[in-house]
């Protein structure tokens, strides 16, 4: 993902204007960043709290953030898929961590730490949040 995330700034002529990097971002210390994202990586996550603690307080402006649905029907299929891939995962030797945390409590602790939202809404069984600092 870095190696191609790269590879679209260079072409958008923007490589110089964002730092990419690979790390822990539970644990390491991160400098502030006008915006932060989490495409999909909260779920890959077991202690989802203090992921969530540290990059809010990285983000300035803009924190966006893309979980499986929780509850619901949405959160059955989520559950169900995470079940089969991990199946899947399981026969290939290939095993990945995936973490369904409640959408609700993500919600309410992006929001403690002074962000309000701008968008949410689901794709397929993906909620999709973007905030912005109060």
């Amino acid at each position: 993902a870095i190696a191609m995330t790269s590879d679209l700034l260079h072409e958008a002529g923007l490589a110089e204007r964002a730092d990419l990097w690979v790390g822990d971002a539970a644990v390491e210390s991160l400098e502030p960043h006008d915006v932060v994202v989490l495409d999909k990586v909260i779920c890959c996550y077991p202690d989802a709290d203090a992921l969530i603690a540290r990059s809010t307080a990285a983000a300035e402006r803009i924190y966006a953030f893309a979980v499986p649905e929780s509850r619901g029907f949405w959160g059955l299929v989520a559950r169900s898929r995470w079940f089969f891939y991990g199946i899947l995962e399981w026969i290939h030797g290939d095993r990945l961590p995936r973490y369904i945390h409640r959408r609700t409590d993500v919600e309410a602790k992006v929001m403690a730490a002074g962000f309000r939202p701008l968008h949410t809404g689901r794709r397929f069984v993906w909620f999709v949040g973007v905030y912005a600092r109060n």
